[in-house]
């Protein structure tokens, strides 16, 4: 088996485990604010819990990255872009106490909280690069 195919097969199988994983602390978790009344536990958790996966996807960019040569260069336009408005929707419905950006609906649908925690942690993984000489940003 091509070593590209094991590691799609290891990042494929490192998925299931983690989702199987986080749906069952996330069961724990929502029993646990059911019979205690205490919600910041569960809220915090399913607007946490889904980030690493965004790495997972993204980590095949970091480990060539990883391997190559040069120095070490943060995407700017990437971080202000991407993470930051995926983390403006998963902090504003819950943390932040200032005016919102966009229509109520939007913030509190559970799908946008799930898409945007992949997209943050995809974005903050892949933002990060080495810069070598023949590229240039």
């Amino acid at each position: 088996m091509k070593s590209s195919m094991k590691f799609h097969v290891v990042k494929g199988s490192f998925i299931f485990v983690y989702l199987f994983g986080y749906f069952i602390i996330d069961e724990k978790l929502k029993t646990f604010a059911e019979h205690s009344f205490q919600m910041y536990p569960y809220l915090i958790f399913n607007h946490l819990a889904i980030i690493p996966l965004g790495l997972i996807l993204g980590c095949d960019r970091f480990y060539e990255a990883w391997n190559g040569s040069g120095k070490w260069k943060v995407d700017g336009p990437s971080i202000v872009f991407i993470a930051l408005p995926s983390l403006y929707l998963l902090l504003v419905p819950y943390v932040l106490s200032f005016p919102l950006l966009l229509p109520f609906g939007l913030l509190t649908s559970p799908s946008i909280g799930v898409a945007a925690q992949i997209i943050l942690g995809y974005a903050m993984i892949t933002s990060v690069y080495k810069e070598s000489e023949g590229r240039k940003s």
